[in-house]
């Protein structure tokens, strides 16, 4: 049902309405006898009726209706239908570890709903600015962005808690009146309040200051790490501004997350990168130089500036991929080949993918295209950073599989080469596709 969305902006106002209307009728009235009630759970068979049937298309109604325009009715139904159902399906699959406020519920199933609904929120942001002749009010723009992202975990904040209001009706609602009021300006003098002290560069710094503090505190780099980390951070800063930082905040925290993620389980299986405790300068830079790289390239040649900001976004794509493919794929893929061969070993070895890791991998760099639309809102662009992304994981395996197994590099100088790799390949592309996108 979820794909009936996108007629929104198709038909007129009044066909959603009655659309909605007539789903309502059919669940209440048609599907229970045709299904002959196979689908519902066995609460739902006690009490002679799926509530979810009935309060799903009644919501759907009543946004309709609430809304004169029905773009926020649509944004929070395609966040509804993706990450709620994607939630369940990867939260079923992967239950640990379990959220602190409900025990029945993952972290897995959370982050799931927000990047699935985070995707669909844009996919329907970017239909209906298409399909409509008259163009949105709510043009992207950096602040939109995070308007839906915020927007998205506040839903799955509502989605995860249980028992108190049905998450058909809490999910749509809070994310369509946090949509309609930020749109609306309601909070005008606070956003520009926000905006203005956001525009001084000393924030970003000080927020990167503290940042490495908590990441050293927290033991999760030494001091030379955090030190490098800041300076990388000021020389992504410098050189293209708050985008590059927020990539190089995002590689972080996936990454951080990734390496944590069944680490009891990682040492058990004495698993790479298991006994180590904190990460060091040249992690840094084996992760972000070649984005750093780039960034500066960007600034000493500025008529070619567009390119290589696409090459300094593939980079840090290709290094979130890489640390979430193997980070993740090591404890949840279930068979691993050599990627030079392809015979079957086990997982941990210099080479070693799995389905599973690489599927990881591609969620990584699709997250870091995710965050590059406010300064590249164009699906070709967004594409090579998720392509070149996802090959960076490939490269890394294939170095890993050749020159270190054969000790002729060790694991920093194929992280730095392989992330190298992916923003050269992007580069080459988008050396083509300029004249149609830049």
């Amino acid at each position: 049902m979820t794909g009936f969305a996108l007629l929104i902006g198709v038909f007129p106002p009044a066909f959603i309405v009655f659309m909605c209307l007539s789903a309502l009728a059919f669940n209440l009235f048609v599907f229970p006898h045709i299904s002959g009630r196979f689908f519902e759970r066995e609460a739902e068979l006690k009490k002679g009726y799926a509530l979810g049937m009935i309060v799903y298309p009644a919501s759907l109604l009543f946004l309709s209706l609430c809304f004169g325009n029905q773009f926020y009715m649509g944004m929070a139904w395609m966040v509804m239908g993706f990450g709620d159902g994607f939630a369940g399906l990867i939260g079923s699959r992967y239950p640990k570890p379990r959220l602190s406020w409900n025990k029945k519920k993952s972290w897995a199933g959370l982050l799931s709903f927000v990047f699935f609904g985070f995707f669909a929120a844009l996919t329907f942001y970017f239909w209906y600015d298409y399909m409509v002749s008259t163009k949105l009010d709510l043009e992207m723009s950096f602040w939109v962005f995070f308007l839906i992202l915020f927007g998205v975990i506040v839903a799955g904040i509502f989605e995860s808690f249980e028992g108190w209001i049905d998450d058909n009706i809490v999910v749509p609602f809070s994310l369509a009146l946090i949509l309609y009021y930020g749109h609306s300006g309601i909070n005008e003098v606070l956003i520009n309040s926000f905006q203005e002290l956001f525009t001084q560069q000393y924030i970003y710094v000080l927020f990167s200051v503290l940042f490495a503090a908590l990441a050293f505190l927290s033991k999760k780099m030494d001091w030379k790490g955090a030190v490098a980390g800041v300076f990388i951070a000021i020389a992504l800063l410098a050189a293209e501004g708050v985008f590059a930082l927020l990539l190089l905040g995002v590689f972080f925290a996936t990454g951080t997350l990734a390496s944590s993620y069944q680490k009891s389980l990682k040492k058990k299986r004495n698993l790479p990168g298991s006994k180590e405790k904190t990460r060091s300068w040249q992690n840094a830079f084996a992760n972000a130089g070649p984005a750093v790289l780039f960034a500066i390239l960007s600034m000493l040649y500025p008529d070619a500036s567009e390119q290589y900001i696409v090459m300094m976004a593939a980079s840090l794509a290709a290094a979130t991929a890489d640390t979430l493919s193997s980070e993740l794929g090591m404890v949840t893929g279930k068979k691993f080949y050599n990627i030079l061969n392809f015979q079957e070993t086990k997982a941990g070895p210099d080479g070693s993918v799995s389905l599973s890791g690489l599927f990881f991998g591609l969620i990584g760099a699709v997250l870091i295209a995710l965050f590059s639309i406010p300064i590249f809102p164009m699906w070709p662009v967004l594409l090579v950073i998720v392509f070149c992304g996802f090959m960076g994981t490939i490269f890394d395996s294939l170095l890993g599989a050749g020159p270190e197994h054969a000790r002729l590099m060790n694991n920093h100088t194929v992280n730095f080469t392989s992330c190298l790799l992916a923003g050269v390949l992007a580069g080459f592309i988008i050396h083509f596709l300029s004249p149609l996108v830049f």
